[in-house]
């Protein structure tokens, strides 16, 4: 059995040849395996008009420069 300090350095080999920071090693060693990107939600400017979006988006058979043209006369956005 190896002693704990030459278990950790040999846990934090990779690092080395893969180039990233052993922080990054020790997290997905302690996850078990890769960890899923976490985005962050953030409220959209055009959240508020959703329905109006899919309501042209689909009038207009996806054409989303015609929807953006609409967009910008009409709400003055963009």
């Amino acid at each position: 059995m190896r002693p704990a300090r030459a278990q950790r350095d040999a846990d934090l080999e990779p690092k080395i040849h893969l180039g990233i920071s052993r922080n990054t090693v020790r997290r997905y060693l302690k996850a078990g395996g890769s960890i899923p990107y976490r985005k962050a939600e953030r409220p959209g400017i055009l959240n508020a008009h959703k329905a109006w979006l899919r309501e042209r988006f689909l009038q207009h058979k996806g054409n989303c420069d015609v929807v953006r043209k609409e967009l910008t006369k009409e709400l003055g956005m963009y």
